[in-house]
């Protein structure tokens, strides 16, 4: 009887491998949860970096550049570093270069000074003419009372030199007779707008913030003369960015900025401009000095969050975006 018992709680049991105790098991739960847990986060880190860029910044006010619309030669600079400028003041004067052609004024004046000249080698070539023939009459009156052969042979030679100052002479009278038609033909028109002076006026009250050009410098179209500074700072964030993100940076993009209270603003990219410059890039925990042609500028999209940016101004900032052309 106890014999049959036994057997029964034998051979009830379950055959294979002794059950393990709750220990065993939650360790095996917390090492596969590390490990799924690791694996998420390379794949969220990774997955981050592919789909968002990052970069560093600095608060700064914001100056506008003021260009040119045409290349030329700066004639004046009325302002200087500092010089606080109203709306519409002349901030610089650009006199056309090279490339400004000719105007129809400037060929009536080449035309009258051309006729004048040609009257003027008109008189000469007279009296060159009457100075020949006077020295030919001077010899013919020595022929009759010498017999001497160079006085003979130098008198067809003033022949010959009087008949060609004479066409030289008919010549130049016909040249100034088509020249004077001409004058008479030429209708002044319209200056040509590309040959007036470039007036470089301040488009809104401010401060010139820097001057980039000297008087009598020479400047091509869009090259920034000065740059002016709103009365009423606002603030920007500059920042070099990696030349690789360029096509995922454009205007009117809207980014992320992280300032260094924990705080963060949403801007967005008011200019993309090209600036050589190296800037410090933390890879790895560690910064590096990467070379960038590509600098940014980001504004508030709501104009009364410039002052609160403004309170963190020389202090740099981090800019995060999402890559891709939109």
């Amino acid at each position: 009887m106890k014999l049959r018992n036994r057997q029964q709680v034998v051979s009830s049991g379950q055959e294979g491998a002794p059950p393990k105790p709750w220990a065993s098991r939650i360790t095996s739960l917390v090492y596969y949860g590390v490990i799924t847990g690791i694996l998420l986060y390379g794949i969220f880190f990774v997955g981050n970096r592919l789909l968002n860029f990052r970069a560093n910044g600095l608060v700064t006010t914001r100056t506008i550049p003021i260009a040119s619309t045409r290349d030329g030669r700066v004639a004046e600079l009325p302002f200087g570093t500092g010089d606080t400028v109203r709306a519409g003041a002349l901030l610089a004067t650009v006199r056309p270069g090279l490339a400004c052609q000719a105007s129809d004024s400037s060929r009536i004046e080449t035309l009258r000074m051309d006729i004048l000249l040609d009257r003027a080698r008109l008189e000469v070539l007279g009296e060159q003419i009457d100075g020949v023939q006077a020295r030919a009459i001077g010899l013919e009156s020595r022929e009759a009372l010498e017999l001497d052969i160079e006085l003979r042979s130098e008198r067809p030679r003033l022949e010959v030199d009087i008949i060609d100052l004479e066409a030289e002479r008919h010549l130049l009278g016909l040249e100034i007779q088509l020249k004077q038609q001409a004058l008479r033909g030429a209708v002044p028109r319209d200056p040509d707008p590309r040959c007036q002076p470039d007036l470089v006026r301040a488009p809104f009250d401010g401060t010139v913030h820097s001057v980039h050009r000297e008087v009598y410098s020479v400047v091509n179209v869009g090259e920034p003369v000065l740059s002016l500074e709103a009365l009423r700072p606002q603030a920007v964030v500059v920042a070099y960015a990696d030349p690789r993100l360029l096509t995922s940076l454009f205007p009117g993009k809207a980014v992320r900025i992280e300032f260094p209270d924990g705080t963060e603003a949403i801007g967005a990219i008011s200019a993309v401009r090209a600036a050589s410059e190296s800037f410090a890039q933390l890879e790895s925990e560690e910064y590096q000095l990467v070379e960038s042609e590509v600098l940014i500028e980001v504004i508030p999209i709501d104009p009364a969050e410039s002052e609160r940016w403004l309170r963190f101004q020389s202090l740099g900032v981090r800019i995060t975006g999402r890559r891709g052309a939109r």
